[in-house]
């Protein structure tokens, strides 16, 4: 059987100490082995050995599995930011279904690449993010830990994560599950599908999250969705023909 999740470096880089010591503090960061490249061996041997592999390189962070690779980036994260940053009167609907606003602390339950976390970074003082998947985890968490971003990543199940917690924790909780089906994917997104965890929203996620909740629970799905009313949810009036839509619920 497969170990799930190892770090190297690519053939490119440098062979340094400092790039092997960082190789291998990152491996001991994520509780995961470290393989020094060995010159002339494709990384996909490793693959015989490890589902997934986290490929350091002097341009970022790569994932790696038998089925394909993926740099890690912003991707459309970068261009919402932009925005932002420059004003342009474009709303992210993420930021007003949830009403963020500067001082917020703010719970992601699923980080996947980290694109919603990066823009609610932009405005929340403070951004904690859960992925269950051990090498979307890993490959994100490195990727924001380069960027310099602040967002705090944590391993493990949002429903586990969600009981420890002290009620109204924070002042929202978002989701952004898995959809069944998507029009438009970036690149990178099927290595995503391939590792996300499936499983639909459920009624016991949600109530946790109500009670961690200062004011909103936040659940981003596809428009054609029904999981949003099955919940219970208020779906946000955005325009009809918008890829994505909100559904949300107060605490």
């Amino acid at each position: 059987m497969k170990a799930p999740l190892a770090v190297t470096t690519s053939s490119k880089t440098r062979q340094s100490g400092e790039a092997l010591r960082e190789a291998e503090a990152t491996a001991s960061r994520l509780g995961v082995p470290f393989v020094a490249h060995v010159k002339g061996t494709p990384v996909e041997t490793l693959l015989r050995r490890f589902e997934c592999i986290l490929q350091l390189r002097g341009d970022g962070v790569a994932l790696l599995d038998a089925q394909g690779a993926a740099r890690w980036t912003g991707g459309m994260a970068d261009l919402r930011l932009h925005r932002l940053d420059k004003g342009i009167p474009q709303p992210d609907h993420l930021l007003l279904a949830g009403e963020v606003r500067a001082g917020d602390e703010v719970l992601d339950c699923t980080l996947g690449r980290g694109h919603d976390a990066l823009v609610l970074e932009h405005v929340a003082a403070r951004v904690v993010a859960v992925e269950k998947s051990l090498p979307l985890y890993a490959w994100t968490s490195e990727g924001l830990r380069r960027r310099g971003s602040s967002i705090e990543c944590v391993h493990g199940d949002a429903l586990e994560v969600l009981r420890r917690l002290p009620g109204r924790a924070f002042d929202v909780v978002f989701f952004d599950p898995m959809f069944s089906k998507r029009a438009h994917y970036e690149a990178g997104f099927a290595l995503v599908r391939r590792h996300a965890e499936p499983a639909p929203l459920d009624e016991a996620t949600l109530h946790e999250a109500r009670r961690v909740a200062r004011r909103w629970v936040v659940v981003k799905a596809a428009p054609q969705a029904t999981d949003l009313r099955r919940l219970g949810l208020e779906v946000v009036p955005f325009k009809r023909n918008a890829e994505l839509r909100f559904g949300r619920v107060s605490t």
